[in-house]
């Protein structure tokens, strides 16, 4: 005659198994490992992937993107989790970006808006479509110019926030940038500092967002970098997952 497992039997057994589980799913969160040597591989796809424009090909729902996928792919991960009110974004160029922010949002937090900010937003197309047009906020001005940040600053206050840099990548600028725009970042979001492929790459700008970055990590220990946001390997925003904690 089989026994049968006592209660208190059942309980331990049930949190050893969510225990296990929930260590495989943080595993999985995880960069992979990378074998010696592959490291370089990766860089020199990044570097060739950049200097060939091929960022510049992809589109969303016919409006151009310039990011790559597995980062556009990694910040829906963030956007789904995270649920935000608002994302803000500096460089909107066509508004693709905008645009496919605005299409996670539709599903994550119909409520939410993206704001997005440029001198010289290009956003013609994207605003015949009625879903750019009920979600995105365009300001066309300097991304530091105290007129921009006072209408970002009334429009998020209080708010669930992310914030995504990609204007001029110099790196005076993006400090400037994350200054500013970090106060607007709510705990647990992020700050997304782009391209910062460039300080790496022969035809890039030094110092560009990657020393930016470093700088203000130096004064700024509420943010961290979230390097499990690199786990599809190919990324241009090396280092750039900032995590407000």
């Amino acid at each position: 005659m089989k026994k049968r497992l006592q209660p208190v039997t059942l309980v331990l057994l049930g949190a050893l198994l969510g225990t296990l589980a929930m260590y495989a799913l943080s595993r999985k969160a995880e960069p992979p490992a990378i074998p010696p040597g592959d490291s370089e591989v990766i860089y020199r796809f990044q570097v060739i992937y950049h200097n060939q424009g091929i960022w510049a090909l992809p589109q969303w729902l016919g409006i151009e993107v310039h990011q790559t996928a597995p980062d556009l792919l990694v910040t829906q991960e963030i956007i789904t989790e995270l649920k935000p009110d608002f994302i803000v974004e500096t460089g909107t160029k066509y508004g693709g970006s905008a645009l496919f922010y605005a299409s996670i949002l539709d599903h994550v937090n119909p409520s939410g808006r993206v704001i997005t900010v440029d001198l010289n937003p290009q956003v013609e197309q994207a605003s015949k479509l009625p879903l750019f047009r009920r979600y995105v906020r365009v300001i066309k001005g300097d991304s530091v110019g105290p007129s921009t940040l006072a209408q970002i600053a009334a429009a998020v206050k209080g708010k669930r926030t992310m914030v995504l840099l990609d204007s001029d990548h110099r790196g005076p600028h993006v400090l400037k940038e994350l200054k500013a725009y970090s106060a607007f970042v709510s705990k647990g979001s992020y700050l997304i500092v782009e391209d910062t492929i460039l300080d790496r790459n022969p035809l890039g700008i030094r110092p560009g967002p990657l020393a930016a970055l470093h700088e203000f990590l130096k004064t700024n220990p509420p943010f961290i970098i979230d390097r499990s946001r690199e786990k599809l390997l190919l990324t241009f925003y090396q280092d750039g997952w900032l995590k407000r904690i």
